[in-house]
């Protein structure tokens, strides 16, 4: 597949006299085949003194996928970096969000994005205030990304505590809704009061952060930890955290499109202790947290639900995961539009030391639990579990596997119910026996590409870590051709294509009259007069096709005069642009075609594809190109209009 190579079948600008008109209906019609490509650098490689931190992955804009990193640095500092695996198979530059500056040290981003595919980022900043000995404090900080991975404006303080007082902020969650609204969560401790808050903020989809609400603070004798957040359109969301102390549990609340939350409420039934905590809300407004328990030594994988007023749903958590024998391990929860949970963990089988599997169950839009599933093969030490719901119906569960030495990260599809199909493949294996290799996330593209990131942490630089990444190609190229809508019998005609994907791209062309092509042009000649069907077919490495077809009528011989060239323009600015240059591509419909310009009111003059224009004033402008075969000249030049703004006016 080759998911950090060059966008594929584009259309050769040397070849600008056999470009064709798009002129008929075109159908579109895909055939799914799906393939993982290969291990890529997300980060920048491990050593001794820089490496990564918390990763995130979520998917961006056009179906790319932005990876969110911490990263240490050599010189003591550290920063959040950013990098995109772009829809068309290439690899941006590492992107830096966040450096280190007077205010301390950025660490541990966690992010996520809406339907925008636009990140949104929370971490951790250090404050530290040295004259000449050091006090310290923090500061929790929420950035949004353009579909590059850059900053849009400077970062928001949602907290922070004051220098020289023992007050931390802990870890914090963040999610985006559908609607780009994003609800962050985190917690605070009050040394002085020895007491722990969890506190919330809500982001618009554009807009600043909300001032923060405390949505419960604790008694001294217990103390908050591992916040969740799930967020709803409009605002607000499902908040959970865990307890731990003299009432231990995992409490939940509701937080309202005004930061008004809900009275919390314990989510478990018992006093056993409690490890991690997961959650997830579907479009009604019910929560639904997943959380390990302590249950007379034995992990208990649990879900709990609540509604949208903030109550308790059922007189009791529900256990998720089996067997008394074993002994469940936290994964991750995600939901279909539908309502439908998807819970994945890992389960030991204390009879049997190496078989330790990973597993997948459904909870239904009624809260009744589905059949418990075995995604990793029986007899192996499958830890680890990520999972994800695609948006196409779906999903994907990866895994850490250490069974072989060394480890490695492998990954199976799910099937429409969310029911382990095919076999796992291996998406990463490590170099050395005595390094770590652990996926951190799994994350669908709306067009059903998926991407697992993961981490290495090797052992012989003190554990320092770096992300790599494996992207899914389960989507048809996006495919656009060019078929002239007449020609002559006799009269050599060109089509055209030019597909977009991850990998590279194959055509192959029929013409209804027997004759064949491959390539993104193709040349033909009909010898006979009638309506024939022309069809591309781009097929990209993984297997998956799109087709197009259209009908070209061909006239007798003798008409006179032939049919003339047609022109198209096949590429050009925006509607609305601030540069002063511009570039069109433009093809014809006949073979050996010359061509002719015009801006505006100038003359025509000849020119080729690509035509760029310089020194553009600014306002409206409109170009014209038209294609000449001998005496046939286009009658119907191709045309587009667009704006160049005027700049804006310095402060």
């Amino acid at each position: 597949m080759g998911n950090a190579g060059v966008m594929k079948g584009f259309l050769s600008t040397a070849v600008a006299m056999v470009m064709v008109a798009f002129c008929a209906a075109v159908i579109p019609a895909g055939a799914s085949a799906a393939a993982w490509g290969d291990n890529f650098d997300v980060s920048v490689p491990a050593n001794l003194d820089q490496g990564t931190q918390e990763g995130s992955v979520v998917a961006g804009p056009d179906n790319s996928f932005i990876y969110v990193w911490g990263q240490d640095l050599s010189n003591g500092e550290s920063g959040i970096f950013s990098r995109v695996s772009y829809g068309d198979g290439t690899l941006g530059p590492i992107r830096r969000v966040a450096s280190s500056n007077l205010a301390g040290n950025p660490a541990f981003p966690v992010a996520s994005a809406g339907a925008d595919g636009l990140p949104r980022v929370v971490w951790r900043r250090i404050v530290a205030s040295c004259t000449p000995s050091c006090v310290f404090g923090y500061q929790l900080e929420y950035q949004k990304l353009d579909r590059d991975g850059l900053p849009v404006g400077a970062p928001s303080i949602l907290d922070s505590t004051p220098i020289a007082d023992a007050d931390t902020i802990g870890y914090a969650a963040i999610s985006t809704a559908s609607d780009g609204s994003s609800l962050v969560s985190w917690t605070v401790f009050d040394s002085s009061a020895t007491t722990t808050a969890v506190r919330s903020a809500r982001v618009p989809s554009s807009g600043s952060p909300s001032a923060a609400a405390t949505v419960f603070t604790s008694s001294t004798l217990n103390t908050l930890a591992w916040p969740t957040a799930a967020a709803k359109p409009g605002g607000g969301g499902f908040v959970s955290w865990l307890s731990s102390g003299q009432n231990r549990g995992v409490q939940g609340s509701m937080v309202g499109p005004s930061g008004t939350s809900t009275t919390p409420q314990f989510l478990t039934d018992t006093n056993d202790p409690v490890f991690y905590d997961k959650s997830t809300i579907d479009s009604q407004g019910k929560g639904t947290v997943f959380y390990t328990r302590s249950d007379s030594g034995t992990q208990r994988v649990t879900m709990r639900q609540m509604d949208s007023s903030g109550a308790v749903i059922g007189a009791s958590p529900q256990l998720i995961s089996g067997a008394a024998a074993g002994s469940g391990g936290l994964g991750t929860i995600d939901a279909k539009s539908d309502g439908t949970v998807l819970f994945s963990w890992q389960e030991e089988n204390s009879d049997i030391d190496s078989d330790s599997g990973v597993w997948v169950r459904t909870a239904s839009p009624a809260g009744t639990l589905g059949t418990t599933h075995r995604a990793s093969p029986a007899n192996v030490d499958a830890r680890e579990a990520i999972s994800a719901v695609s948006p196409l119906g779906g999903g994907m569960i990866a895994w850490r596997d250490l069974t072989a030495d060394p480890d490695q990260v492998l990954a199976r599809n799910l099937d429409g119910n969310l029911v382990p199909v095919g076999n796992p493949t291996v998406l990463a294996t490590n170099d050395v026996s005595t390094d770590d290799l652990s996926p951190l996330g799994v994350e669908f593209a709306p067009n059903g590409d998926a991407s697992v990131l993961s981490s290495f942490y090797i052992d012989a630089d003190d554990s320092a870590g770096e992300l790599n990444a494996n992207v899914y190609d389960a989507a048809p190229p996006e495919l656009t051709p060019w078929i002239p809508s007449k020609a002559t019998v006799g009269q050599e005609i060109v089509a055209a294509a030019e597909a977009t994907d991850r990998s590279p791209i194959e055509y192959s062309w029929t013409f209804g009259d027997g004759g064949t092509a491959t390539g993104a042009f193709a040349k033909h000649t009909f010898t006979g007069p009638g309506t024939y069907p022309v069809q591309v077919t781009a097929t990209d490495s993984a297997g998956n096709q799109a087709t197009t077809s259209a009908n070209v009528e061909v006239l007798p011989a003798f008409v006179d005069p032939p049919v003339p060239p047609n022109t198209t323009i096949t590429g050009k600015p925006a509607k609305k642009v601030k540069s002063k240059t511009a570039t069109f591509k433009f093809i014809s419909s006949l073979s050996g075609s010359k061509f002719e310009c015009r801006l505006d009111k100038a003359g025509w003059s000849d020119c080729k594809s690509p035509k760029k224009l310089k020194k553009l004033k600014a306002g409206k402008h409109t170009f014209k190109v038209r294609a000449i075969k001998g005496d046939l000249i286009d009658a119907t030049p191709a045309s587009y209009g667009w704006t160049v703004k005027k700049p804006k006016k310095k402060k």
